[in-house]
């Protein structure tokens, strides 16, 4: 008798709370290819439903299809097929993508692309569910056959090129105490060297410019932007913020640049590298008030004078003394 012709009956066994097994069984096992010619009439659906809601159940159903439909994955059985599938029950997610993986090739592409998304879910499930629950679904025997299938069907590449993929670095961590102090050497060396006592044209004019740029450039990043306007020589005076092991912020106290020797310093590299930002400008314009008691006031008064200068607009032929990090245009440093 076809499956069709009594669906009330059919639902019965289910609504039983599938105590009746062989009843079950013979009707999975024996008329599973009607179940699927017929799964849009809504009484076949409803009993698929609840038959997915069992997880042996839904393992019998998955056995019955994968041992008697695979000669007849075309067109709308294909579709009523995928849309039974995607119901499975979610202790069955192993079952159900090795299935995938044995009909997959039969399959029209269309319909394979919807199968090939639902295994991919599936693993995705599988993916986040315990150990003791994976071992369950998936055997040590099923893993090597899959294993085996991919070396024989020669599928062992990836299907991302190794340029696309995301590489996780492996080398050191970028170090913020190593990179400061390199950033602060070269600042210094630049100073010497070419400011305070030049010495010749030690690198030439094709040289010097697009490195004193890059050099700039690098100062006025934000994470050591800071850090780049202390001179070296005031590191003894410097207040560091420390949180969770990590150094939130370096500055420099207002004591320190009445000391002529440090103050001249810093003039040097807030004329050469700028200031970024009006905290940044406020910051500066402070420290440079209180430096006018000490013994520089000479630097200190040029100092307001120069960074007040920054500040005035662009003038015909003349770009502005102080430029954004967007454009950034060399100054002498003095």
């Amino acid at each position: 008798m076809c499956i069709y012709d009594s669906p009330r009956n059919n639902m019965k066994i289910v609504e039983n709370g599938l105590t009746q097994a062989v009843h079950l069984t013979w009707l999975l096992v024996n008329r599973v290819h009607v179940l699927i010619s017929q799964y849009n009439e809504e009484i076949v659906q409803t009993l698929i439903c609840k038959v997915q809601e069992n997880s042996v159940a839904s393992g019998l159903l998955l056995q019955a299809i994968a041992a008697r439909c695979q000669c007849c994955l075309k067109d709308e059985f294909a579709l009523n097929i995928y849309k039974m599938l995607s119901l499975s029950h979610e202790s069955q997610s192993g079952a159900l993508v090795f299935l995938i993986c044995r009909i997959i090739g039969k399959l029209e592409p269309a319909i394979a692309v919807r199968f090939a998304n639902l295994a991919t879910e599936r693993c995705k499930m599988l993916a986040e569910v315990s150990p003791e629950d994976i071992k369950s679904q998936l055997s040590k025997e099923d893993l090597q056959v899959a294993l085996e299938s991919l070396h024989r069907d020669k599928d062992t590449k990836p299907l991302i090129l190794k340029q696309h993929m995301p590489v996780q670095d492996s080398g050191p961590k970028p170090d913020f105490v190593l990179i400061s102090d390199r950033l602060i050497t070269m600042v210094q060396y630049w100073e010497h060297n070419f400011y305070t006592k030049p010495i010749g044209d030690i690198l030439g004019k094709g040289l010097r410019k697009p490195i004193e740029s890059l050099l700039i450039s690098l100062s006025r990043l934000e994470v050591v932007n800071n850090i780049a306007l202390i001179p070296p020589i005031a590191w003894s005076y410097v207040e560091v913020t420390v949180k969770n092991d990590t150094i939130q912020k370096i500055d420099l106290p207002l004591q320190a640049l009445q000391d002529m020797d440090v103050l001249e310093s810093f003039l040097f590299r807030v004329n050469l590298l700028g200031w970024s930002c009006k905290k940044q400008f406020e910051e500066i314009w402070v420290g440079l008030l209180g430096a006018l008691p000490g013994n520089g006031t000479h630097w200190a008064v040029r100092g307001i004078a120069q960074l007040l200068a920054t500040t005035a607009p662009a003038l015909r032929r003349r770009p502005a003394l102080h430029l954004p990090r967007t454009r950034v245009y060399l100054t002498d440093g003095g």
